[in-house]
């Protein structure tokens, strides 16, 4: 039996969390390559279709102006802590605490 599922993005939410939902070594590479994670994306709902953003690509979309765009800013994440030896595995948050002034 086949089942067929939808989302329909109806807005963006204030704060955005990504579940990197990392279970293999290839995963556990991708995400801890320097500078692979972009600082900010930006994102545009259009005709309930969803479109994201970074780098250069977010520079001209903010600059042109012509889409509602919700920009998030890379301000924590959270990683599972793994010990092979005698420690059970525990999970570590890093938020970056900077004030805006």
């Amino acid at each position: 039996m086949q089942i067929l599922t939808r989302r329909k993005v109806l807005s963006t939410p204030s704060v955005f969390l990504i579940n990197a939902a990392i279970m293999l070594e290839s995963h556990k590479e991708l995400w801890s390559t320097p500078g692979w994670l972009p600082e900010e994306i930006g994102i545009i709902l259009d005709n309930n279709q969803f479109f994201c953003y970074e780098g250069e690509d977010l520079r001209h979309h903010l600059q042109r102006g012509v889409h509602n765009m919700r920009v998030y800013s890379l301000i924590g994440l959270a990683a599972n802590v793994e010990n092979k030896a005698s420690q059970k595995p525990h999970f570590v948050a890093m938020v970056n605490g900077m004030s805006e002034e």
